[in-house]
């Protein structure tokens, strides 16, 4: 059916912002069908038909080390009634840490029902306090409740239930059918997370526009992180010395002041000159491995190993003026960061331990300012940028144009793998190289979730009420497979699409509907890739004020990595079946661990 037709989205909406996860007591709800590899039966969305009964975990196995103790509902007594402010608090694992957050509940259920006794004067005095008692109970449950899963080597990620971590998960390539079900019926909707943090997720194209383009409702400033008990909790305390500085959680005028800096370095003129030294380190990796899979007798090579991470890792350090001999140590650290499976707190403690390498880096630029873009930024602006501020923009570039790119080069090959015609298309014509760049890009959308936003205000997204405070994700990967994108697609005289690649364009959000009027949403496929699609506005660089920078130079090493792979070894294929492929699950950039490939 056409989405247009479907009518207004407020209006069939309207009550998806209390939608928890858990369904209210006394309201009857489907049991949501079991996730499943196999997408051609719809999947009903696990957090809008979710009963008090947990639904059945996903097909895929749950993460090593995962706490897989049943969910057990907090049934209401007539002592202890249910608290409508403690809906998202309903599940909770049947396990020592889910003991210590029903324990916090119950002191502060206590204490609500002393203050309702007090006359009616002295009960607007208490409530403050209560409330504030309430906060720091949940708080302090919530870091032993952290505490204790990682004492024991289980992730953190256990206290959530499945649909709270489902747009950080994959069958393959491909985000969940649950994230599709979601995004098809609540393209808004509340995850349901314990400790009181009210998180929504946006999975809808136009909704995700709207949220990553508006900067004056939704902030990314990791100030909010540390002004809540909760999410300090969370992340292990210590928020001062996991902000990750740079730009992606920094706010206008200080994102605009550092984005300034920055800005004409990443323009094509002057990355162009990189595109000689792009070209021999992609060269150089194919010789080493060719070499090693020589020595070895035929036997498999890691394409992630020898070819995905090397050319990124190189191509930073050049950009920077980076020692490369330390490459080892912030490939391990960005990878870390990402993985989510250790908790929050161990992702930014890798982040402040990269911050303390690139403070020494940055400290000897200033003695020596070098020919990269740290020298650069020294030399043209002195002191006006302290040293924690040019480790951080250092930072944000390093890491995240290393890991997501890296990704983005052995997923790639991983799709070329499987697809031997458009490999060979690839290989001999150079002219299909960019769009299929463009469409990749969209189909793997490899950072699964854009950097957290704090509503500044109370507001509305597609009708659902997101409070001032509350936190929302917006899944990058579900927007870039929904039907709506193509309604940014204006026509062109020449039959392409409109600007390609996620243009920013920092207008309006909402769809053009006479041009989705013509499109037949139920017979688009973007689920799978099509080389000759035209190139689209997907979302996988992000989009608005905090679009990627770095963007122009990730197409360049994609643009040239792809060819060359397939040109050196036009018989490449995998040494390993498919399904046997270990995927990077619970990761903000979503990976593959080891690609083992045969030369031929």
């Amino acid at each position: 059916m056409d989405r247009a037709a479907s009518g207004s989205a407020g209006e069939r909406r309207r009550a998806a912002g209390s939608v928890a996860g858990v369904s209210e007591p006394g309201q009857d709800s489907a049991t949501p069908a079991p996730e499943s590899s196999n997408t051609s039966t719809p999947a009903r969305c696990p957090v809008a038909h979710q009963s008090q009964r947990p639904a059945p975990e996903s097909a895929s196995a749950p993460d090593p080390g995962e706490d897989t103790a049943p969910m057990q509902p907090v049934q209401p007594t007539a002592d202890d009634p249910a608290d409508p402010a403690d809906l998202d608090l309903v599940q909770r694992p049947a396990s020592r840490s889910g003991r210590l957050v029903r324990k916090a509940r119950a002191a502060v259920t206590t204490g609500g029902r002393v203050a309702a006794g007090v006359g009616g004067a002295v009960v607007g005095r208490v409530r403050p306090a209560v409330a504030a008692g309430r906060s720091k109970l949940i708080a302090a449950a919530a870091k032993r409740a952290v505490a204790w899963q990682t004492k024991r080597g289980r992730s953190p990620l256990a206290l959530l239930p499945a649909s709270a971590t489902m747009p950080l998960r994959r069958n393959g390539l491909d985000p969940l059918p649950e994230l599709s079900a979601m995004r098809a019926d609540t393209p808004v909707a509340k995850l349901p997370l314990p400790f009181g943090v009210n998180v929504f997720l946006v999975s809808g194209y136009q909704q995700a526009k709207q949220v990553l383009a508006d900067t004056e409702t939704f902030s990314n400033d990791f100030a909010n992180i540390a002004a809540d008990e909760s999410l300090v909790a969370a992340i292990g305390g210590n928020a001062e010395e996991k902000d990750p500085g740079g730009l992606g959680m920094a706010d206008p005028p200080d994102h605009t002041r550092l984005r300034k800096i920055l800005t004409p370095e990443f323009t094509m003129r002057r990355l162009s000159r990189l595109t000689p030294r792009l070209q021999e380190i992609v060269e150089a990796q194919l010789d080493e491995m060719e070499q090693r899979y020589i020595r070895s007798g035929g036997k498999p090579v890691d394409l992630c190993e020898l070819f995905s991470l090397p050319i990124p890792s190189l191509a930073i350090c050049e950009l920077l003026g980076v020692p490369y001999e330390d490459r080892e140590a912030f490939q391990r650290l960005s990878v870390a960061r990402f993985d989510l499976f250790a908790g929050a707190g161990a992702s930014l403690g890798a982040i402040s331990e990269s911050l303390d390498y690139l403070m020494g880096v940055v400290a000897q630029q200033r003695k020596e300012p070098g020919d990269g873009l740290l020298g650069m930024i020294i030399r043209e602006h002195g002191d006006s940028i302290s040293d924690r501020e040019l480790a951080g923009l250092a930072d944000g570039i390093l890491v995240g144009g290393f890991e997501t790119t890296a990704s983005m080069i052995a997923l790639g090959a991983l799709v070329l793998l499987r697809d031997p015609l458009t490999r060979d298309r690839i290989g001999n014509d150079p002219k299909a190289i960019a769009p299929f760049v463009e469409e990749l890009l969209r189909y793997l959308t490899v950072v699964q979730v854009a950097f957290p936003r704090f509503a500044r205000i109370d507001s509305e997204v597609d009708g659902v009420h997101i409070g001032k405070g509350d936190v929302v994700l917006v899944s990058l990967s579900a927007a870039d497979r929904d039907p709506a994108l193509l309604a940014d697609e204006k026509p062109a005289k020449n039959g392409a699409a409109g600007k390609p690649g996620g243009a920013t364009d920092l207008g309006s959000a909402e769809p053009d509907r006479a041009h989705l009027d013509r499109i037949d949403l139920d017979r688009i496929d973007l689920d799978h890739v099509d080389p000759d699609r035209a190139p689209t506005k997907h979302l996988a660089f992000g989009y608005g004020a905090h679009r990627c920078i770095g963007a122009e130079l990730g197409r360049m090493e994609l643009r040239i990595a792809y060819p060359a792979l397939v040109k050196r070894f036009p018989n490449l294929r995998l040494a390993t079946p498919p399904e046997d492929l270990d995927y990077r699950q619970t990761s903000i950039v979503y990976g593959v661990e080891k690609l083992p490939v045969l030369l031929n």
